[in-house]
């Protein structure tokens, strides 16, 4: 069984608890050990954090920019590696956070343009918010990190990163790539450790100048409270209700439409949960559903937890009381698709964050819009179909990114998340108010 460590001060160390974790991959049933993280480990972080702070001012943001690039650059042939360990946390397929994860960041990386650094610019001094805590599901933890932490270390910030007890081989991935960066030590530090421990801590210690959060929408009002008693910056991202939707005219298969319900198993924020299509297409769409559901093999992951099993058997229990049926379930993975939920159904409305996939009937296209935008919780939609359609119906709905005959994972630097699926300031630009502070001056001439 392998075993790891905080990574605190650029090295891997002893947690100050010494209490001892086992995450248990959910593909192979392998082990890997490491020590969990609490409240003594996050001062000593902070310690670290402060000193590289200082360190991290005497950069230009262009040098921290440069390090990155090299960095990803350097670590890019050892993508094939990255995307096996994270294939063991999470089983989302090697190939999809090959190209659509580790390269894109590299491509991500090597075009971004040289950042302004800052000096007194039309009488505006903009400098570094202070340590910038990041906090992110387990679920595709790498990309949700990236996101987060590049804008952060460009603005010259220190970066204290919390990753969920559930991806620890993410944490060797970001090491790696932090290592590479050449960046002070201390500039970012990784703790491992359960979420209902650490969240309160980084949303409550007054030594984290700001928090992004990205997690279940049940535990988001306590994390802004938290934040809210110290006065500081909180960006929070949650909540997981997409669309895919079919119109007349689409001509990718089933296993290309579905892709973005497999990859992730309506765990990840990306996922389409909520699929709609037209009444003169039901019945051949269902056919051509259970079809390939039974002849396919593209359940490749994530697997789902064995909690969250059990919160799948619960709901098909409690289906019928909702006046849905199962339409489709696959035992082993713990999928089911639903059909007949009436569009004031709770499940239609809430969070579940699970292989639960619910099929809504429409009579004519415009009510798509209507029933989409109930969904409390849509970052993004999926539209399949005629493109001059897709594009009408894509300007209707109440989200804030919408594909059109394609699924793709997003970065949130391209878009800004609408309705409730982001709260606080979520601009994650390094000029931009939550990453930097601004000073304005005013001065007789």
């Amino acid at each position: 069984m392998a075993a790891i460590k905080n990574w605190i001060n650029s090295n891997w160390v002893d947690a100050f608890s010494e209490q001892s974790m086992v995450h248990t991959s959910p593909v192979d049933q392998s082990e890997i050990s490491f020590s969990k993280s609490d409240a003594m480990d996050l001062v000593k972080a902070l310690q670290s954090s402060k000193l590289a702070l200082v360190e991290l001012q005497k950069k230009s943001s262009n040098e921290i920019l440069e390090n990155l690039k090299k960095a990803i650059q350097f670590c890019s042939s050892k993508f094939d590696d990255w995307s096996a360990q994270e294939y063991l946390d999470q089983g989302i397929p090697k190939d999809f956070l090959k190209e659509e994860i580790y390269n894109q960041w590299k491509s991500r990386l090597s075009t971004w343009a040289p950042v302004k650094d800052e000096s007194i610019i039309s009488n505006e001094y903009q400098h570094a918010t202070g340590v910038v805590g990041i906090s992110v599901p387990w679920c595709l933890a790498f990309h949700s990190v990236m996101d987060r932490l590049v804008p952060a270390l460009i603005a010259k910030n220190s970066v204290l990163i919390h990753l969920s007890e559930w991806s620890p081989r993410t944490a060797l991935l970001i090491a790696d790539f932090i290592n590479a960066a050449e960046l002070p030590p201390g500039a970012v530090q990784i703790l491992l450790g359960e979420r209902r421990v650490l969240t309160p801590l980084l949303a409550g210690h007054p030594g984290i100048s700001a928090l992004s959060w990205a997690g279940s929408e049940k535990h988001r009002a306590s994390v802004v409270n938290t934040a809210a008693k110290v006065s500081k910056k909180i960006q929070v991202f949650t909540g997981s209700k997409n669309s895919l939707i079919l119109l007349p005219g689409r001509t990718q298969n089933l296993q290309q439409i579905l892709k973005s319900c497999w990859v992730g198993m309506g765990q990840m924020v990306w996922n389409t949960t909520r699929i709609f299509i037209l009444e003169s297409e039901q019945e051949s769409f269902l056919v051509e559903l259970k079809a390939f559901i039974e002849s396919s093999k593209v359940f490749d992951g994530p697997l789902i937890h064995g909690q969250r099993k059990e919160d799948v058997k619960n709901i098909l229990k409690l289906l019928p009381a909702e006046e849905g049926r199962a339409l489709l379930t696959d035992t082993s993975h713990s999928t089911v698709f639903t059909l007949d939920l009436p569009n004031c159904s709770a499940w239609q409305q809430e969070e579940l964050k699970l292989p639960v996939f619910i099929i809504t009937v429409v009579k004519y296209s415009h009510e798509i819009a209507k029933w989409s935008n109930t969904g409390d919780y849509g970052h993004m939609a999926v539209i399949y179909g005629d493109q001059l359609k897709a594009s009408a119906l894509a300007a209707k709905l109440d989200v804030g990114l919408v594909c059109l005959n394609h699924w793709k994972i997003p970065s949130l630097l391209d878009f800004t998340p609408i309705k409730s699926s982001a709260y606080g300031n979520t601009s994650l630009s390094p000029r931009g108010s939550f990453l930097s502070n601004q000073t304005k001056i005013n001065s007789l001439t």
